[in-house]
């Protein structure tokens, strides 16, 4: 199963792209014998400011896949139970996964309902 973390943002630009480069390399070697992997990263950067413009390049960057939002109103989860809920989406079949962060304003409610 495919990955991708689509942000609103450009940490690939600033001084974070080393770090999170970083990471996407040692998720995709770590996941790859589980099935996982590539990891993507998907910097978005609106045109428009607002949760509005936010959400229709998130919900364009995860069209097709499942998606999971990262939000402080969603559900909170172990690292077990994460773990667990992910692989039971890989043997389900679905074929490639998108975590999704919002802009400083959170998560548009649209990407919440389809999340």
């Amino acid at each position: 199963m495919k990955l991708a973390i689509a942000a609103i943002g450009k940490p690939g630009r600033g001084p974070e792209a080393e770090l999170a480069d970083d990471y996407a390399r040692r998720a995709t070697l770590a996941g790859r014998p589980l099935g996982l992997g590539p990891l993507e990263l998907i910097d978005l950067e609106p045109r428009k400011s607002g949760k509005g413009p936010e959400a229709e390049l998130l919900l364009a960057a995860a069209e097709g896949a499942h998606l999971i939002a990262c939000d402080e109103r969603g559900k909170a989860y172990s690292s077990r139970a994460f773990a667990e809920h992910i692989a039971a989406l890989r043997d389900q079949g679905e074929r490639k996964l998108v975590f999704v962060i919002g802009g400083a304003d959170g998560l548009d409610k649209r990407v919440r309902e389809v999340a």
